[in-house]
């Protein structure tokens, strides 16, 4: 049990953010795309606003990455379900991407877990996209996630087992490429 605890420890952010897209998913399902698009971003305006005042306080805030995954996950709205699928893995594909091309350190104080440039535009947009706390790539991933189990039927059980089972399978393969790749290095 305590092996199982383990596992899930620390995985809440990501958890929240899947819910933030069933619930983007839901809240717009019987809605125009234009009227899901005003109400997604006067959510997100007021996200930002709230999320940078929080960031004065506290810097490791993920308010204001919410603003930037509700507008980008609302103009998703109207994309086929395997198209959100297929934007997940190109999404955390790109991220292995841009750390061999950027430097993740850049912008950080490791010793004090700062970000002094955050408050530049170019330090923004890095942390913001890349090296921050909750980059929005890849973790616009986990609200694709959550928009495409918006559409699911969950209330049925065929639908709930094949979610837990593919859950099961996705931790199953992640803890064994990590057991191999351990291995290598």
């Amino acid at each position: 049990l305590k092996a199982l605890l383990d596992a899930l420890e620390g995985r809440s952010a990501a958890s929240f953010v899947v819910l933030a897209g069933i619930g983007l998913g839901l809240s717009s399902r019987k809605l125009s795309w234009p009227t899901a698009m005003q109400h997604t971003a006067k959510r997100a305006l007021f996200l930002l606003i709230l999320g940078l005042l929080n960031y004065l306080v506290f810097p490791a805030d993920i308010i204001h990455y919410y603003a930037v995954y509700f507008l980008l996950g609302a103009c998703c709205l109207r994309l086929p379900s395997l198209w959100l699928l297929s934007l997940i893995p190109l999404l955390a594909a790109g991220f292995v991407i841009l750390l061999f091309h950027f430097n993740y350190d850049q912008g950080w104080q490791w010793h004090s877990f700062s970000y002094p440039e955050f408050w530049t535009l170019n330090g923004f947009v890095r942390n913001l996209l890349f090296n921050g706390w909750h980059p929005v790539v890849p973790w616009l991933g986990f609200l694709l996630y959550g928009l495409w189990l918006s559409r699911q039927a969950l209330e049925n059980a065929s639908v709930q087992r094949w979610l837990l089972a593919g859950g099961v399978s996705a931790m199953v393969l992640a803890r064994g490429l990590s057991l191999w790749l351990s291995t290598l290095l």
